[in-house]
């Protein structure tokens, strides 16, 4: 069989399946429904974004999803929760079918970097490229011409504790970019991106953009109408949401939930609260739910917390059994067991990561592992708060010196 029809066939079969479960894990299943975005060039402000569009018609400020699979490679920043995972997984997902569809179109590889990568040299990058397609990345090297289309997801997490993880991934990048025609998309949160970090070319002549703003284009494919939107944005307004329609991570869900008939929630927090909840109590593992939501929320919550201060981000289910049957704090009424910890890892609060050995899980996103383990934390004194969130740094970095001892 040649290369071309195995990969396809692999293409068909696996990956796109596994990316659209993926995908529709993101956005919250049910009615909703991926928001194509609009993409905004880093280094031209809003002010520039008018003046050009009204002197130069031709002007490259924003960018549309489809164009991102063009012959160009793409970085793309945002603040947490502006949709960049959703983002690259969509375009995996759009990568895959252009490949099915076209015989010179790149292999597509969804790479989302953690800490299963974060081995501290490049070979451990190889191997998850390789497992992440299948087997086929080192076959594509040597028998596909039109090279790869690489789409990396999460850097900022790869270099969370470790920038010096950045190496051998520059590393990857500057062999493959040698070797084959490789185009890339990268996915970070801007805190985390400089480009003078990098030697590999491909970051170096990289367009980039971010995707920090939610505006007209995107609320109109949940909303149909401008009357819609006005109803939706008053209602977001009088509840004091209305700084939330900037972050499509909240926007979009409320958006959903106004257009489906839903009474929106009245802060930030309980519609937090709100999406954990239903989140915990959905499963897609078909087991019983038979443990209470409050008792989940309280085991991940635990989970949250010990995720925080680990360099992991991901568990196997024996490594969440031991992490969470060994706590005893006052307002748990008991330990884990290890049914209660497979129904919390079977609920949608949490996705799969795949690895060499077992599967390992992590939260869906950020946001609900950060919002879970602040309310581990809000019972604490601020100076024992602030000890915990530098427990990470070196001794004399973690308290200042008046506070030591």
């Amino acid at each position: 069989m040649s290369f071309l029809s195995d990969a396809r066939s692999t293409v068909e079969d696996r990956l796109i399946p596994n990316l659209e479960s993926h995908l529709d894990q993101k956005v919250g299943g049910g009615d909703k429904f991926y928001v194509r975005r609009k993409l905004f060039r880093e280094d031209v402000d809003k002010q520039d974004q008018i003046f050009l569009s009204l002197t130069d018609s031709d002007a490259s400020t924003t960018l549309r999803e489809k164009d991102l699979l063009g012959h160009d490679n793409y970085v793309v920043l945002g603040m947490s929760g502006a949709g960049k995972s959703a983002l690259s997984i969509h375009t995996a997902v759009r990568a895959c079918r252009r490949f099915l569809e076209e015989d010179n179109a790149p292999l597509p590889v969804f790479l989302e970097l953690g800490t299963e990568v974060n081995q501290g040299n490049d070979q451990a990058i190889r191997n998850a490229l390789q497992r992440a397609s299948h087997g086929l990345f080192e076959r594509a090297l040597q028998e596909h011409k039109p090279g790869l289309h690489l789409i990396v997801d999460a850097l900022d997490e790869l270099l969370r504790y470790e920038r010096r993880m950045m190496t051998p991934l520059d590393t990857v990048l500057m062999d493959l970019g040698r070797k084959a025609n490789l185009q890339l998309l990268l996915t970070t949160r801007r805190s985390q991106w400089r480009e003078s970090d990098w030697k590999s070319h491909l970051l170096h002549d990289a367009e980039i953009y971010h995707v920090d703003e939610a505006g007209r284009y995107e609320y109109r494919q949940i909303l149909d109408d401008d009357e819609e939107w006005s109803d939706f944005y008053d209602a977001c307004k009088s509840r004091g949401l209305d700084d939330l329609l900037d972050i499509p991570f909240d926007g979009f869900d409320l958006a959903f939930r106004f257009r489906s008939g839903e009474e929106l929630p009245l802060s930030r927090r309980e519609h937090l609260n709100q999406r954990i909840d239903e989140r915990l109590h959905k499963n897609d593992g078909g087991i019983s739910a038979s443990v209470s939501t409050s008792r989940l929320r309280e085991l991940a919550r635990l989970l949250a917390s010990v995720m925080s201060f680990d360099k992991k981000n991901s568990f196997t289910e024996n490594e969440v059994v031991d992490a969470l049957c060994g706590i005893a704090l006052a307002d748990v009424d008991m330990e884990a067991t290890g049914d209660e910890v497979e129904r919390l890892l079977a609920s949608r609060l949490f996705k799969t990561v795949q690895s060499d050995a077992e599967p390992e899980y992590a939260f869906d996103h950020f946001l609900y592992r950060e919002a879970l383990a602040a309310e581990c934390l809000t019972g604490l004194s601020l100076r024992k708060q602030r000890l915990l969130l530098c427990v990470q740094l070196d001794g004399y970095e973690r308290v200042a010196a008046i506070h030591r001892g």
